[in-house]
């Protein structure tokens, strides 16, 4: 349960969280939603309290904003086919602010 351990020094410290799965061109549809349910749960959980938030678009980029302490924004990417680079920078940018 490291994940568990590190998403718990991230709340206690005050670190924003964002939750990105990578190489989601090579995963397998069943193995892709069993990794995000998982991740969710762990995110849910009293001593983390976040609310998993899917970023799909710019749009939710910026409702998320100034929402990071509640929230967990997930991006889904390929580097393969790019989906969701573009996505992810502009989170990394605007959360940086």
């Amino acid at each position: 349960m490291k994940t568990h351990h590190h998403l718990n020094l991230c709340v206690s410290f005050g670190i924003h969280v964002i939750i990105v799965f990578t190489k989601i061109d090579g995963c397998p549809d069943h193995a892709f939603k069993t990794s995000k349910e998982e991740v969710g749960k762990l995110l849910k959980a009293p001593d983390i309290g976040k609310q998993p938030y899917e970023i799909r678009n710019e749009q939710d980029i910026e409702r998320c904003m100034g929402k990071m302490n509640s929230l967990a924004p997930m991006i889904v990417t390929s580097c393969v086919s790019g989906q969701g680079i573009d996505l992810l920078q502009k989170m990394l940018f605007l959360s940086a602010i």
